[in-house]
């Protein structure tokens, strides 16, 4: 691709930080000051030696054109392209005019898409197997498809099966067997990987059920996931997940706490390795033994390989794009309760993709090697009573194109958007 104009960065702090870096990834002398361009904090991450190789890599690739800029001052992203490819660079500096974050990733793959065959396409250069649903909800919950293309059966969807788990902490806050203020208390055997914060604070600290849930949807935490889990317990998840729609049960069972999955899935360890090459073909209760005889003497594996794909050995999560939907509508309609309202707040925090006519939406998305889950729940629009939903779901042998897959969501939710 070509650069559709060429921008200059403002005269700002952001903006000078970022013309000298531009600079040293075309053809700028190595800087002496390197040091003093960035933090202490960022220096200890990323040493000016280790900077200088990086942006000698970087030369290679020149000329590096910038597209677009937008800067506050403190903050900014800029959109570049070298050799044909397009990549985003963001940048924030400390009140010295310091920089203390930069990254550069490769943009999303495409053009935007205005057709759904064009969704398709531009999703499948992120994943070959793609599968989406997009539809408008009636008053009875039916669905009118607006568009549905790829497998539609069971699929991985990675941390959207969190949506069972909030269902089940609704039901038992419902029930009296929790309050949203009733506190958790973690413990080691809660703490999982990452994604999430909640694994850093110290054993013993209190979490609240209402925080525990925040973090599980809005950051996908996995530790907090780990905490309700232990607090509602794995049966009362997975009868949860049936009154949310889900109607195949062996795509959750055992339903996996996060902590688990990552020794399931990645684990080195001889019960592991075969716990993996007989999980797919198992029944429920030699799942249970096998998962037993896994150790799990940590958060996670130390060294994970992410170039593996547990998904296709039938580790994780599964459930059909539809019943991502009920799943949805099974939330939203708990959030009808007035015991329950936190939910739809928990739910909208993090709204996912910015879409015109698409205010406070629900979303849960999440990410394994080899698989990517998008997942809205869009309210009507005022004057409408059609609420609209979309199930991105793709998958491959390999790590996927996180950003472009998104771009293509973006579209697809700008198409669905449009249909009213």
């Amino acid at each position: 691709m070509t650069p559709t104009a060429t921008a200059h960065p403002p005269n700002d702090a952001v903006g000078r930080q970022m013309s000298w870096m531009l600079g040293q990834m075309n053809t700028d002398p190595v800087s002496s000051d390197v040091s003093s361009r960035f933090t202490e904090q960022f220096q200890a991450e990323v040493p000016p030696a280790q900077w200088l190789v990086m942006l000698g890599q970087l030369r290679a690739q020149a000329p590096w054109v910038l597209e677009s800029v937008t800067s506050d001052g403190k903050a900014g992203s800029a959109s570049v392209v070298a050799q044909g490819r397009r990549y985003s660079l963001t940048m924030t500096v400390d009140d010295a005019g310091r920089i203390d974050g930069a990254l550069l990733k490769e943009g999303a793959q495409g053009e935007t898409a205005t057709t759904w065959p064009q969704v398709e396409q531009r999703a499948q250069l992120a994943a070959p197997q793609v599968s989406i649903l997009a539809a408008t909800v009636g008053d009875d919950g039916s669905l009118e498809v607006v568009h549905r293309s790829g497998e539609q059966g069971v699929r991985p969807i990675a941390s959207m099966f969190k949506l069972y788990v909030l269902a089940a902490v609704a039901e038992q806050v419902r029930d009296g067997a929790l309050s949203w203020d009733q506190q958790l208390r973690l413990t080691a055997q809660d703490k999982t990987l990452p994604s999430g914060t909640l694994q850093e604070r110290p054993d013993g600290t209190a979490v609240t059920v209402r925080e525990a849930a925040d973090l599980m949807i809005r950051i996908s935490d996995n530790t907090a996931t780990d905490l309700l889990m232990r607090a509602v317990g794995e049966d009362t998840v997975r009868a949860a997940a049936a009154r949310a729609g889900a109607t195949h049960p062996e795509g959750i069972t055992p339903f996996l706490t996060p902590r688990q999955m990552f020794w399931l899935g990645y684990g080195d360890a001889p019960q592991a390795l075969d716990a993996r090459a007989k999980w797919a073909a198992a029944d429920a209760q030699t799942r249970a033994q096998l998962l037993e005889q896994v150790p799990m003497p940590g958060p996670g594996p130390e060294n994970i390989d992410m170039t593996s794909t547990p998904w296709r050995s039938g580790v994780g999560w599964f459930a059909t794009p539809q019943e991502v939907v009920q799943a949805h509508l099974y939330l939203d309609t708990l959030a009808g309760d007035a015991a329950l309202a936190p939910l739809r707040e928990i739910l909208t925090k993090n709204g996912g993709i910015a879409v015109p006519d698409w205010s406070e939406q629900a979303f849960k998305g999440g990410s394994d090697s080899g698989v990517i889950a998008l997942s809205f729940l869009a309210p009507p629009p005022q004057g409408t009573q059609r609420r609209q939903a979309l199930v991105m779901i793709g998958t491959g042998e390999r790590p996927v194109d996180e950003e472009t897959f998104v771009a293509a969501t973006a579209d697809a939710a700008r198409l669905l958007s449009e249909h009213r």
